[in-house]
């Protein structure tokens, strides 16, 4: 069961309520985060974002979704598997913390057929150049 609004917080919202719509005319796709951000650090009130998302949700101002405009990612492709040595090489790369020297950018090339080191390089810019 759902608890119902009081008329006293109606009234202590309906000038929030009424701002916020100004804001929504004025920027029909901004969400609930960016509205209350400009609230927050544009028009100095200081209100949490909770506040923001329900008085948005109970007086239909959220934005909607487009579920059309939703791109659909499926898998389309298994993973190529190597029947020999050299046929697929896989690459890597990380970034180690090295005191003195700051990060150092490790690039790694596989062999995926035998899983051994094709080649590597180390080095203080991340280009790969084994």
């Amino acid at each position: 069961m759902k608890r119902g609004s009081y008329a006293a917080v109606a009234v202590k919202n309906a000038p929030l309520v009424r701002r916020i719509g100004e804001i929504k005319s004025d920027h029909p796709f901004w969400g609930y985060r960016r509205t209350w951000a400009h609230l927050r650090y544009v028009d100095n009130i200081n209100l949490s974002k909770n506040r923001v998302h329900r008085l948005m949700k109970e007086h239909n101002l959220l934005v909607t979704k487009d579920m059309k405009l939703k791109a659909i990612r499926r898998a389309n492709t298994k993973k190529p598997k190597p029947d020999r040595p050299n046929q697929w090489w896989g690459i890597d790369m990380t970034k180690v913390m090295i005191e003195g020297y700051g990060w150092v950018y490790v690039t790694i090339v596989i062999d995926w057929h035998t899983k051994k080191i094709v080649g590597h390089h180390a080095g203080l810019q991340s280009k790969g150049q084994c």
